[in-house]
């Protein structure tokens, strides 16, 4: 039953990392512009908020209520944060270098330059996640389906924390890997590209939430 509920553990967190949006448009952009290292590290922000919730959801359905009393606000803190990552992502893009072409991964981000990367990536994935409530039920769904083979709790997040970090780890690599066969502009197009699918998901959060508090 150990290694049964481990390997759904892994499949949950294969299904729930898999699905494209803002965490892993980010891990994409630093994946091109710093290596596949900082990539991971930052795609690993997404599999602790998960763990989070999974948690929470192991725990009990009690806690979720008092999670959904913040649904609003932690929706707008959201829409924020990811509207300020996608104007920086973008503009960084725009003006790096003063406009000229650098190899890439970007050559300054090593030592020191490269751990402060991979953290702050991290903590942004964290919070970009942690502020989405409804992943509690998502898990409470998964697990529901699971049957008995979630029954040992903790294997089953010890797999679902594996989970995700293969599936983080195969894509910040990829992005790496086909990043250096691209032609010199088309990363950093790329990366201005995905800065701005933030800007607009971020506004787009603001936007829609807005209307929803005064409707």
């Amino acid at each position: 039953m150990i290694l049964s509920s481990f390997l759904a553990g892994i499949g949950i967190g294969l299904v729930v990392a898999a699905p494209v949006g803002p965490a892993a448009v980010m891990v994409i952009g630093r994946s091109l512009d710093r290596g596949w290292r900082v990539g991971f590290v930052t795609g690993l922000g997404v599999v602790l908020a998960d763990l989070v919730y999974a948690g929470i959801a192991v725990a009990g359905l009690g806690w979720i209520e008092q999670i959904y009393a913040f649904e609003r606000p932690l929706q707008l803190f959201a829409g924020l944060l990811l509207l300020i990552m996608g104007l920086v992502t973008a503009t960084g893009a725009l003006s790096r270098d003063g406009g000229q072409i650098t190899a890439l991964p970007n050559p300054t981000y090593h030592g020191r330059n490269r751990v402060i990367a991979a953290c702050s990536g991290c903590i942004a994935t964290f919070a970009l996640t942690i502020v989405n409530p409804t992943a509690v039920a998502a898990f409470l769904a998964l697990f529901a389906t699971l049957g008995r083979f979630a029954e040992d709790k903790i294997p089953l997040l010890g797999g679902i924390a594996a989970g995700g970090a293969l599936w983080w780890a195969g894509l910040a690599w990829g992005a790496a890997h086909a990043g250096r066969k691209l032609a010199p502009r088309w990363p950093m197009r790329i990366k201005r590209g995905a800065g701005a699918v933030l800007a607009a998901i971020g506004a787009g959060v603001l936007v829609y939430t807005g209307i929803d508090y005064w409707s």
